[in-house]
């Protein structure tokens, strides 16, 4: 096992999230007034689980734009949008609009892709091969190709990508070269690792890292995503802020 695999899967204690949110993302005693964690809108729905992660994430958020670490937010995972809404709405509590928010969907679910926007036979897709062809449709509006649930967080969507395909062609079109913040599952199939594997080596010094796991199974570090993630990151000290969620930060060397 990796050296630094001992800090894995450290059980948030009595007091709750909040000490091991202060150890990772520190203010130290010169820092301004700790705003309030982000408002959630009535149209967005958030569970009880989603909502532990709000102010861990939210102090991510303040921690990357405070300490300068460049770079996008992505999200590798099957598509599922919640972690980057809450992400969403902490960048706008702070002020924050101009980062990039990546959704790399590597679940190959069809019901996934952009078909909402791609009608079947006689779509606009397929008149743009009829020169004589009179009634073309105007392409998608970008907000067509972005979940809803991230429209509605009112985060700018030029800069949201949702991104179905794991090709090293769409990968450096939809990223940007450094990644200051990623959220990752330990799911093995194909996809997953392959994607990871381009990833992982555009993280930051001092970059966020979040693992998705199973609470069933606490004992991810034998995971392949996970193993590649310690290969990338020495060093890197993962903590348990839920059930289901670990967090950290890669090492800063600056």
């Amino acid at each position: 096992m990796h050296q630094g695999a001992h800090h894995m899967a450290r059980d948030v204690d009595k007091t709750g999230s909040h000490g091991l949110i202060s150890r990772l993302f520190s203010r130290g005693t010169a820092a301004p007034a700790k705003k309030s964690a982000p408002e959630v809108p009535p149209s967005l729905y958030l569970t009880d689980s989603d909502r532990l992660a709000i102010e861990a994430f939210h102090e991510a958020a303040w921690y990357i734009g405070e300490h300068g670490i460049d770079g996008d937010i992505v999200d590798c995972g099957i598509g599922e949008t919640t972690d980057l809404k809450i992400i969403a709405l902490a960048l706008l509590s702070l002020g924050e609009r101009s980062r990039r928010l990546i959704l790399f969907d590597t679940s190959m679910i069809p019901a996934h892709r952009a078909e909402k926007v791609m009608p079947l036979w006689g779509s606009w897709g397929e008149a743009l091969f009829r020169a004589n062809n009179n009634g073309l449709k105007a392409p998608p509006s970008l907000q067509d190709l972005i979940p809803t649930a991230l429209v509605r967080t009112g985060y700018p969507v030029t800069n949201i990508r949702s991104v179905t395909q794991f090709t090293p062609r769409a990968i450096n079109t939809n990223l940007s070269p450094q990644i200051s913040w990623l959220l990752m599952t330990c799911d093995t199939h194909r996809a997953n690792p392959l994607v990871l594997s381009q990833l992982l080596q555009r993280l930051a010094d001092g970059a966020v890292v979040v693992v998705r796991g199973y609470a069933a199974d606490p004992a991810i570090e034998s995971r392949e995503p996970v193993r590649m993630l310690r290969a990338c990151a020495p060093g890197l000290e993962l903590a348990q802020l839920s059930g289901s969620y670990w967090i950290g930060k890669t090492l800063r060397r600056w």
